[in-house]
């Protein structure tokens, strides 16, 4: 039985060179992933921050128009139920 950390892992060990096992050789494409393509990355992280402050500002707009709009029925209602008032005292 073993007791695992978070961000530790458990390697068998024929995988294991420290226990005798095979050491693996990792190609260097994999051990450098980003080295050419970090410039690709980067623009595309720009144009998705781009994009959520986009977003962002458009949820505002709609929000505040719901806002007004919901305003807007709440004094519909009110001038509504104070002309219906004023009939009744007319009648």
């Amino acid at each position: 039985m073993a007791l695992i950390h978070k961000g530790e892992a458990v390697v068998p060990k024929q995988y294991n060179p420290a226990a005798g096992g095979q050491q693996i050789v990792v190609p260097q494409t994999f051990a450098q992933p980003f080295m050419g393509g970090e410039s690709e990355v980067v623009a595309e992280l720009r144009e998705l921050r781009q994009e959520v402050t986009q977003l962002r500002e458009q949820n505002k707009t709609l929000f505040l128009e719901g806002q007004r709009l919901r305003l807007r029925g709440v004094r519909t209602q009110e001038r509504t139920e104070e002309l219906v008032a004023m009939q009744g005292t007319t009648a």
